[in-house]
């Protein structure tokens, strides 16, 4: 590959993403809807400087990289923007937490069109749910 190539690869599919990876391609944008601009708004900034900012400047050995799940507060939400994603949504936790992992998932197709960044994803199966984690690695 060359390396002035930019977007997000899924590792699995071996192809580039154009959209989140799985639900029909207006699943997230009906689930957005429910919030308005500036919860939106608070939300992206959050993942971009909780996620891909940390992995972005990380100095670590064995690479950039984040874990959806890992990097996500946990389960309580409470103190920071997600909660939104929680409470405007019909309080599901589980469509929350789909959500959540559809933005992380656009967010890095944006920004890899808009910084010309290159991610690796591919899935992180815990506790037998396929649906539980994916993984960003940023090439280096």
């Amino acid at each position: 590959m060359s390396d002035n190539i930019s977007g997000v690869y899924d590792v699995a599919t071996e192809q580039f993403l154009e959209h989140e990876w799985f639900y029909d391609e207006d699943y997230l944008d009906r689930g957005l809807r429910s919030l308005s601009q500036g919860q939106e708004d608070a939300i992206r900034t959050w993942i971009n400087r909780e996620l891909f900012q940390v992995a972005v400047s990380a100095k670590i050995r064995s690479g950039r990289f984040f874990n959806v799940t890992w990097m996500s507060p946990g389960a309580d939400w409470r103190e920071t923007p997600l909660q939104y994603l929680y409470s405007e949504t019909g309080e599901d936790t589980e469509y929350a937490a789909c959500l959540y992992g559809l933005l992380v998932c656009r967010i890095a197709i944006e920004r890899a069109q808009g910084f010309g960044e290159y991610w690796f994803t591919f899935k992180q199966v815990i506790g037998g749910d396929e649906h539980t984690s994916r993984s960003y690695v940023l090439k280096t």
